[in-house]
């Protein structure tokens, strides 16, 4: 197949409305991450993949140290960094050291002023295991904006621990982080400012038992470690919301370390409904677009062979429902639409609204009678003549250049498909599927087959080739 059979991926569903992308029915349960402070956690603060609380940052360092910096030298692509040593706290016997460090201007790179002093959390660098001290070979230690390393007026609290370790006084380890609801939009991306979730429920795991925790009013959470060892942290997701990852499992390395995880959920709300025609009867396969009522990006939905169709993950907010009723003469040839809940203005359209995490049903959309749909079906057979279960099949254009005018419909554990065309339209059908068993983009599909939608068509027998 032609690739310029995608070109539908791109097109918008509204005057306002950016590209769209198609549903991911996919169900996620939670994201975690190491967190770096407790403050409020955004994308722009969020650089590194593992950000630190000053006890996470002490424990996850090789050299924990108070430096002066007395010269900064590049080396290749690196900056090295000479400091003399004015407290140390762990990891350093010497009284001066060289550390690297990124790029100047790198993202989460550090600048350094000489003659300035600095709480520093340094990494050993792999395959080094030199004392750092000057003269010792550049990159035997190595720090960033990740490890925690800041000026020391900005250290107070990193300071007060490290203090507090070596007079006995520091809290025993703990496992503590922040559940945060992070906003999407349709597409499934972020769409504004993280906040915390209170009250949800984490459970802090490992053999020899567990430990339960409760977000406070600020999502925060945190729980005594057991000692050192491997521990799965695990996050209760209530049902209006979703994650999109599974919970991490995180190891302390002393009876005084701890790890700061923080979880992130997104709001699952959903909307459902069934498309029926004039005469109550239901529309399978028929595409369903739905955009915010305000601008940002929109989805496609393909009703099921009952007419019904759900879309969940769903933001708050309101939205536009429409079903493409194919080129318009009045339109200059323009797709005309038909909004929910059956009419053919934008204007008197029903915005759907939808609450935070909550369930949206629908009354019927009714398709007015002069918009006609009919039931193109068949079956879609692989090279071998075996139902091809999960191809992808399409409605196009009659010509080369046409875009795809539908989403695709899978094709069922038989073969068998539904895709509902507007009656007395020509089109071309075909099917795609990426092949079984191969790690690649290599795609089987049919040849096009030309067809005027109407009743009575009888199915169609689709076969897919290998064309490479």
């Amino acid at each position: 197949m032609q690739t310029k059979r995608l070109k539908y991926s791109n097109r918008r569903i509204s005057s306002a409305a950016p590209p769209l992308r198609s549903t991911n029915a996919a169900a996620g349960i939670l994201v975690l991450f190491l967190s770096v402070t407790m403050p409020a956690i955004t994308h722009a603060q969020n650089c590194c993949a593992q950000i630190q609380t000053p006890c996470a940052a002490y424990w996850n360092a090789a050299a924990v140290f108070v430096g002066r910096v007395e010269a900064v030298t590049r080396v290749g692509t690196l900056r090295t960094v000479a400091f003399t040593v004015r407290e140390g706290f762990r990891g350093v016997t010497a009284s001066t050291i060289e550390v690297s460090t990124g790029p100047l201007g790198q993202r989460c790179s550090l600048a350094f002023t000489t003659g300035h002093e600095y709480i520093v959390f340094a990494d050993r660098a792999a395959g080094m295991t030199a004392v750092g001290m000057r003269g010792a070979a550049p990159g035997v230690f190595t720090t960033s904006r990740c490890s925690g390393t800041r000026a020391v007026e900005d250290a107070g609290a990193e300071l007060a621990y490290g203090r507090g370790v070596k007079q006995g006084t520091a809290p025993p380890g703990q496992i503590s982080g922040r559940v945060l609801l992070e906003p999407r939009d349709l597409a499934g991306k972020p769409a504004g400012a993280s906040r915390p979730v209170p009250d949800i429920t984490v459970i802090i795991a490992r053999d020899d038992g567990s430990d339960t925790a409760v977000t406070d009013a600020a999502g925060d959470f945190r729980a005594e470690s057991r000692g050192p060892g491997t521990y799965r942290v695990r996050v209760n997701v209530p049902e209006r919301f979703y994650s999109d990852d599974s919970a991490t499992i995180v190891t302390l390395r002393d009876p005084r370390s701890c790890t700061a995880v923080a979880a992130t959920l997104h709001d699952k709300g959903q909307i459902a409904g069934r498309v029926i025609d004039a005469a109550g009867r239901p529309l399978a396969g028929l595409t369903i677009e739905i955009a915010p009522a305000a601008k940002g990006p929109g989805t496609r939905i393909v009703t099921g062979r009952d007419g019904r169709f759900a879309l969940a993950r769903v933001p708050p907010g309101r939205f536009v429902l429409s079903v493409p009723a194919g080129p318009s003469p009045a339109m200059g040839g323009r797709t005309a639409r038909v909004f929910y809940p059956g009419v053919e203005t934008l204007t008197a359209s029903t915005r759907v609204a939808v609450a935070p995490g909550a369930r949206t049903i629908l009354a019927d959309f009714r398709i007015p009678a002069h918009h006609k749909y009919v039931a193109v079906s068949g079956v879609v057979f692989d090279a071998d003549g075996t139902p091809a279960e999960g191809a992808r099949v399409y409605l196009k254009g009659v010509g080369e250049d046409d875009r795809i005018v539908s989403e695709p419909v899978a094709a069922d554990f038989m073969g068998g498909f539904v895709i509902a065309a507007r009656a007395e339209t020509e089109y071309r059908l075909f099917a795609e599927r990426p092949r079984p068993g191969v790690r690649s983009s290599r795609v089987d599909s049919t040849d096009p087959m030309p067809l005027t939608a109407a009743e009575g068509l009888a199915p169609v027998r689709l076969k897919l080739e290998r064309r490479y």
